[in-house]
């Protein structure tokens, strides 16, 4: 009797795992019998790799710079004064940051030895984006540091959120701008998200 009871609970057991193996999806490979190949950053060049860091780094910055200036008119009817004060000095010191980091991008992306002609362009239209990237950045020092001053809260509460929008519009084309660049270079730009699952220039 027990003997027959282990028998079928090992015949219960392998029949169970042999439906669990039948119900897996099997991966189908193409005609030509290889798998498709995944895009590795690894198998970039020396010079895509120089031009993507360039790029991407900038774009981190600017994002971070964005995502300040987005969180200040989500709800600066209720928030304290004291604490638009301390969103203005992140705005200005963020804005600073991205227009450091988009001095030493620019000269990344300037020395890169590109060869192509497609390239060269890509190249081009991004350092001209740059350049009016620089135009949204200062605009955001000179308007927020003020802002930044102890005492100034009311005035963040009244006029920032309206004044951050044409910043961000410059920000938000700038972010635009990757894709055409990406597209040209042959290289990807990996996601930013925040924790809503949307681009912080969003």
């Amino acid at each position: 009797m027990t003997r027959a009871l282990i028998a079928a609970g090992l015949l219960g057991l392998f029949g169970t795992a042999q439906l669990h193996s039948q119900s897996q999806p099997v991966p189908q490979q193409p005609a030509g019998g290889a798998l498709p190949q995944v895009y590795k950053p690894e198998q970039l060049t020396p010079v895509q790799l120089q031009a993507r860091n360039a790029v991407s780094t900038l774009r981190d910055s600017v994002a971070a710079a964005g995502g300040a200036l987005s969180r200040l008119g989500a709800d600066v009817s209720t928030t304290s004064l004291a604490v638009l004060e301390s969103r203005a000095n992140t705005i200005v010191d963020r804005c600073g940051a991205a227009e450091r980091q988009r001095l030493v991008s620019e000269k990344q992306l300037s020395s890169a030895p590109l060869t192509a002609e497609g390239e060269l362009k890509a190249r081009k239209d991004m350092l001209k984006e740059m350049d009016k990237l620089k135009k949204s950045l200062d605009l955001c020092t000179k308007t927020y540091t003020p802002m930044a001053a102890s005492g100034k809260g009311q005035e963040v509460r009244d006029y920032g959120a309206a004044r951050a929008k044409p910043i961000l519009k410059g920000l938000q084309e700038f972010d635009q701008s990757l894709k055409p660049f990406s597209k040209a270079m042959d290289i990807q730009f990996r996601p930013l998200v925040n924790n809503a699952g949307k681009s912080p220039l969003d």
